[in-house]
């Protein structure tokens, strides 16, 4: 396949693949190129995957994967502020191109899976490992980087990561249960750099400087579980779990000076978590059910690194934030259409949350409670005589902090209780209607998208408006024997609206908006021949 677009926008993919049975496997590779909407947003990707799947006598089965990413020097416009925005969507800041932002990606990994069953048993392992490299340069004015805290403009990341799992499972006419472990591992050097090269009273910007950061972190999982599966009658099913996760994070600190201590530590984090459901048919396509869990999240590598007291080591003070949820739904599926509607409730305790964000560190605390309340909805209906399809979606979430918190920073704010959490829509709404005349001939949809208000910071006083777009897609399918080719054709923000399609939250310098792009086309063709 090949498209094209606008800001020479180019999209080409090729894919090969085999099957004779007991063995099938295929390889794509995508590039992805363009000079972006925004000025200073040019960037390129090629991803590659491929897969090999095995099945053997017995009923044993290995699947073996691979995926590469490769992106490099993407530019990065920064958000925009309000002003900057409603001046210029297509705009990027000056200090994007000063200091040319960009980042950079290099990622291998390599999967496999390996199966079988006797009888009522099942067993599964899955093993996976592989490298992520990261460099990024920001925007960093050098003043903020003389602090002898700072860890510089420049980011550089080397992750490697593996790990395995296996699980058993037995079945039987009313029930099963199965029990599992799962061990993962990461190792990453991160180092920071400044973001700038001084060569007598000339400074280059941009560009990989002097080391101001330099460090070991690794983490390691082990999580064992269980979970079982029981119809203890006609229209009656229950179903259990629990898994025990034990996480381990150190990091050994090799930038060492008079005025940037040891920040070398280690941080245990464990937790029980059950989950409980009951679900009842009442018809064979119709069912209603309840479920109530518990859950945990530890901090990011990033969030443990520095203390806000400025005093060596990790933040040891920082724990996990810890959830109780509740979830109600229905579920029904007729001949031509299918409905699910969720309500759910999450009740988060030591939310984690930024602390202070001063000479190039940030650091972060647990806050009080979080309430998320909300509605999942969806529903497809089909019109076969008239060869319609139409699908419909809805989310409502409220975010709210039960609690409020104080920013430790000089002169710190308050953040009330009441305020929404950034980054959340109170209202999304996705729908879509297509049609399509047989398996060969024309086939066109529409889509709507909405969006309510999303908040920008914490407390509230920045926000992206709500918005509407219609998006419109057309093809032409052509078969003759074992070919097929499909022209298409594709058309965003049809009525050429002007909004912010994400937010950089508690951005520092005030530049929290991220515009779509204004009216946009696709164009291009796809092929394929069966032998």
């Amino acid at each position: 396949s090949f498209a094209i677009g606008p800001d020479r926008t180019r999209v080409s993919m090729l894919q090969a693949g085999a099957d004779t049975g007991g063995f099938s496997g295929s390889v794509a590779a995508q590039r992805f190129t363009t000079d972006g909407y925004r000025a200073h947003s040019a960037a390129q990707r090629d991803q590659t995957f491929a897969r090999l799947d095995m099945v053997f006598d017995g009923g044993h089965h290995l699947l073996l994967t691979g995926n590469l990413i490769h992106q490099p020097d993407t530019a990065d416009p920064l958000g925009l502020s309000q002003a900057q925005f409603d001046a210029d969507p297509r705009q990027a800041p000056v200090v994007a191109t000063t200091f040319n932002t960009r980042k950079s990606i290099n990622h291998q990994q390599l999967g496999a899976v390996y199966g079988g069953g006797n009888g009522a048993f099942t067993w599964k392992l899955i093993a996976y490992g592989g490298n992520r490299d990261v460099e990024q340069f920001l925007s960093t004015p050098i003043s903020a980087q003389i602090a002898a805290a700072s860890a510089g403009g420049v980011v550089s990341l080397d992750r490697g990561f593996h790990g395995v799992s296996g699980r058993v499972t037995y079945e039987q006419a009313a029930w099963s249960a199965s029990v599992g472990v799962e061990i993962d591992s990461a190792s990453e050097v991160r180092r920071g750099y400044e973001n700038f090269v001084t060569s007598g009273n000339a400074q280059t910007l941009g560009v990989r400087g002097r080391l101001r950061r330099d460090e070991l972190n690794e983490q390691t999982s082990i999580d064992g579980y269980a979970y079982a599966e029981w119809a203890f009658a006609d229209d009656w099913k229950a179903h259990t779990a629990i898994r025990n996760n034990r996480i381990v994070f150190k990091s050994t600190d090799h930038y060492i000076t008079a005025d940037n201590g040891d920040d070398s530590g280690e941080r245990r984090y464990h937790k029980l978590t059950p989950a409980i459901a009951l679900v009842r048919s009442l018809t064979p396509s119709t069912s209603i059910y309840v479920s109530a869990s518990s859950g945990f999240e530890t901090p990011t590598a990033a969030e443990l690194a520095y203390r806000s007291d400025r005093a060596s080591g990790l933040n040891f003070a920082l724990a996990a934030s810890t959830n109780r949820q509740i979830e109600m739904g229905y579920k029904a599926r007729r001949s031509n259409a299918a409905i699910n509607i969720a309500a759910f409730l999450v009740a988060t305790e030591s939310e984690i949350v930024p602390a202070t964000s001063s000479g190039g560190r940030s650091t972060f605390q647990n806050a009080g409670r979080t309430l998320r309340r909300g509605v999942e909805s969806s529903l497809d209906y089909q019109v076969p005589e008239m060869n319609l399809a139409t699908r419909l979606t809805y989310t409502g979430l409220r975010a709210t902090l039960r609690d409020g918190y104080r920013v430790l920073d000089t002169g710190g704010r308050t953040i009330a209780a009441g305020s929404l959490m950034p980054a959340i829509p109170e209202h999304q709404l996705f729908a879509e209607v297509s049609w399509r005349r047989g398996l060969s001939g024309i086939n066109a949809s529409l889509e709507a998208q909405a969006r309510s208000r999303v908040w920008a910071d914490d407390a509230n006083t920045a926000a992206a408006s709500g918005f509407g777009v219609l998006h419109a897609r057309l093809a032409y399918r052509l078969k003759w024997g074992a070919v097929e080719l499909q022209p298409f054709a594709r058309l965003e923000n049809i009525l050429n609206r002007k909004y912010i399609s994400s937010v950089i939250v508690n951005d520092a310098n005030l530049r929290f908006f991220e515009s779509a792009a204004a009216r946009r086309w696709l164009a291009g063709v796809s092929g394929s021949v069966r032998f």
